[in-house]
């Protein structure tokens, strides 16, 4: 875990280890909280995010289920359920999905 920063209960502030140039004290923290993170007797951790990042180009968007989806029969290719003017369901973007 990286130690980020401290509250100093004194001067009601997060605190940095560097030194502020003008006062000689501590400097006071001002910065966007990690996205991950805990706090543990008064000190900032940050802590490793859970699951690796993605790039937005690496994710892709299916489509929202729909009510009749149990009923509407059985999947068709993307292509040719486009080509004869319908919508693209999630059951046709799962059970065709290119590996």
């Amino acid at each position: 875990m990286e130690h980020l920063v401290w509250w100093n209960q004194r001067r009601d502030c997060w605190e940095t280890e560097q030194m502020d140039l003008f006062s000689a004290r501590p400097a006071v923290w001002s910065e966007t909280w990690p996205p991950s993170g805990m706090t543990r007797n008064g000190v900032l951790y940050a802590l490793p995010t859970s699951v690796p990042l993605t790039s937005e180009s690496a994710c892709s968007l299916l489509a929202t289920p729909q009510a009749n989806l149990g009923s509407c029969g059985g999947s068709q290719e993307p292509e040719k359920r486009r080509a004869g003017g319908h919508s693209v369901s999630l059951a046709d973007q799962i059970e065709h999905l290119v590996p």
